[in-house]
């Protein structure tokens, strides 16, 4: 779940959207062993979505919660870190990387 959009298996829900959604994605995804949540820093949005959602799982008395976890550094930090990993990066692209990377090192 995050802000925006990254990986296999993640999807998108825009945080404007984000509270509105929120008990269809707790049902949707309290089977889960992990719900990770990202943005593009993971300062404000992901954290507060996270949050959101973990009392969202309490206040229906999911059994078996997953664990929720906040990518530190955000889809930013993922990037600095793994952009030239291809085996995190599906149909691994160097020049696409690669630009994403020097975008980010301009922020």
């Amino acid at each position: 779940i995050n802000a925006e959009y990254m990986g296999t298996g993640s999807i998108n829900v825009p945080y404007d959207d984000f509270q509105n959604q929120l008990e269809e994605l707790v049902h949707a995804h309290e089977s889960f062993k992990i719900v990770v949540f990202y943005c593009m820093n993971s300062q404000v949005r992901s954290p507060f979505c996270a949050s959101l959602f973990l009392s969202k799982l309490a206040d229906l008395g999911c059994a078996d919660p997953p664990e929720v976890f906040v990518l530190i550094g955000g889809f930013q930090g993922w990037v600095k870190s793994h952009c030239n990993d291809e085996a995190c990066v599906e149909d691994y692209d160097a020049r696409l990387w690669s630009a994403i990377w020097q975008a980010t090192e301009s922020n």
